[in-house]
């Protein structure tokens, strides 16, 4: 799951950087960050539930 955040981490950091630069009139916003990299983290609360669902069934 660490490995997973590091990743997706990255990745909306990066997009959201090329995003600043293609765009020169953007200024960096948190809420902005979060809107427009909602599908990096939907994916890894999707991960983390996967990975905690067959967590569950191996332990019963």
């Amino acid at each position: 799951i660490l490995i997973l955040g590091i990743i997706l981490g990255y990745a909306m950091i990066h997009e959201y950087r090329i995003y600043l630069d293609d765009h020169y009139k953007a200024r960096y916003s948190f809420r902005d960050f979060i809107k427009r990299e909602r599908f990096y983290i939907y994916l890894f609360f999707a991960s983390i539930f996967i990975f905690l669902t067959n967590l569950l069934y191996f332990l019963e």
